[in-house]
């Protein structure tokens, strides 16, 4: 019994202890049943006219005259755990671009799975402009995870919003995919810092032990696990920001 008295075990036990509940808490969290529909974009600009050479400089976007264009990618997801049937659609899927903005051509741009079929709604090009600021998905089979990426040509940079109504799905989310791999890259600092400490930990503990006592090596263990595992998630998230900079 004596042995288990020493400072060292004690350190052990709690470390432990917080793996535990952390494991716990990570298989409950992923045991629950949601139903969940992410999506995220991105516009890249391809003309814009200076305002100081409107009237003397002409863009024509398929045979209209516009002075921006630009192509809007936006992403979509099956982010729950559970499928989403194409009878469990209330309402279609619509995009709205965004006010004044006029969408030419609409493409299916990736789907994962390969073979996951995504039908849009044809655009009418004798349809007026303001109808024509929106893209509308067809309901669809999404298993969880599932995945479609449509390209979008705009006159005007497009800012888009989702609406629709399934069963089960409360809301959609905007999932900005910079800020999720930030987030990823923090959780993942925070499990390699913490059992990196540890393992540091471990040996600062019979150092000091060794040289001033087991009274200071517990100590220097608790202070010493704390701020190498700062300094890891530290570390690792600047790294992971100066390569998404990059």
């Amino acid at each position: 019994m004596e042995t288990f008295r020493d400072p060292i075990w004690q350190f052990v036990g709690i470390a432990l202890g917080l793996v535990s509940i952390g494991v716990a808490v990570a298989i409950a969290w992923g045991q629950r049943r949601f139903s969940q529909i992410s999506f995220d974009f991105y516009v890249v600009p391809l003309v814009k006219v200076h305002p100081h050479a409107e009237g003397r400089v002409a863009v024509l976007l398929d045979g209209a005259i516009v002075d921006t264009a630009a192509l809007c990618y936006i992403r979509l997801w099956n982010s729950g755990n559970q499928p989403i049937q194409a009878a469990d659609f209330v309402e279609p899927l619509v995009f709205d671009l965004g006010e004044g903005i006029r969408a030419f051509s609409q493409d299916v741009h990736e789907t994962s799975p390969p073979d996951l079929v995504v039908n849009l709604n044809p655009l009418d090009p004798s349809q007026h402009a303001l109808s024509r600021n929106s893209v509308r998905v067809e309901p669809l089979l999404l298993n969880p995870g599932d995945m479609f990426s449509i390209s979008v040509l705009t006159e005007g940079e497009a800012f888009p919003s989702l609406r629709g109504r399934i069963v089960g799905v409360k809301r959609f989310v905007r999932i900005d995919m910079l800020r999720r791999s930030l987030k990823k890259g923090f959780y993942r600092g925070l499990a390699t810092g913490f059992v990196s400490s540890l393992a540091v930990s471990f040996g600062l503990f019979f150092l000091v032990k060794r040289f001033l006592g087991p009274y200071y090596a517990a100590r220097a263990v608790g202070t010493g696990f704390l701020f190498l595992l700062l300094l890891a998630i530290f570390l690792f998230a600047r790294g992971k920001s100066r390569s998404n900079a990059d």
